[in-house]
């Protein structure tokens, strides 16, 4: 996993973890809960792997951080907190959403031991090619090929597909794909999703007839 994403309060970045990230050869870059760029900042690249630092003053943030490890339990993106004491009951539900945790100070070998234990629990991750029929996606090259012919998509086309394959097999509501695709502070309604399908659809259906599935009243699934 080259690549880091450390998640931390403003102004602190557990500099010594930072430090012995790096030391490993890791790609590390800190996005900090309560700025209003959190997600662009957190996803717009994906990391291979999150850390959240929940120090002090985390609490106000909380829905928001429990909304983003949603949305990397679903794109298959493992994570995992270094709590500064035990948990209460407030943040358990958050903790469920992770893959682990982790007491201060960090030690920079558990902390990538758990992190590559969690990585080998969730399988292939979206670092992995996916492959549907005809149609296949190299998500760390943001590359989409349809029988062996690039396939030209818009960001948001490719962020679409890239989650209904990640969740291939599985149907999943239009909710889901707006939330996960456009995030938790987009406020466009479902027509976005039908309209973005529509698109793909035209884009892949003559090569690839019946990828994107329609279950009528409750969302879309690639079989």
């Amino acid at each position: 996993m080259p690549e880091i994403a450390l998640v931390a309060p403003e102004g602190g970045t557990a500099p010594e973890l930072l430090e012995g990230l790096q030391r490993e050869g890791m790609l590390t870059r800190v996005c900090w809960y309560g700025q209003p760029d959190l997600e662009r900042r957190l996803l717009g690249v994906r990391p291979d792997a999150v850390i959240f630092l929940l120090y002090e003053g985390f609490r106000a943030e909380l829905p928001a951080i429990t909304a983003f490890a949603e949305r990397l339990r679903a794109l298959v993106v493992p994570a995992l907190a270094v709590l500064a004491r035990l948990p209460g009951r407030d943040v358990q539900d958050l903790l469920l959403l992770l893959d682990d945790f982790v007491l201060p100070p960090p030690s920079v070998e558990e902390v990538m031991v758990r992190l590559r234990i969690a990585a080998a629990r969730r399988g292939p991750g979206p670092t992995a090619a996916l492959i549907a029929g005809a149609l296949s996606l190299d998500p760390e090259g943001f590359r989409a090929y349809i029988s062996g012919r690039p396939l030209e998509l818009t960001y948001k086309e490719f962020e679409l597909l890239r989650f209904l394959l990640v969740n291939r097999g599985k149907v999943v509501s239009r909710q889901a794909v707006l939330n996960h695709v456009w995030g938790y502070d987009f406020y466009g309604g479902l027509r976005t999703v039908d309209a973005h399908i529509r698109r793909l659809r035209s884009k892949i259906e003559s090569h690839a007839p019946g990828t994107i599935e329609t279950i009528r009243n409750v969302g879309y699934r690639v079989p």
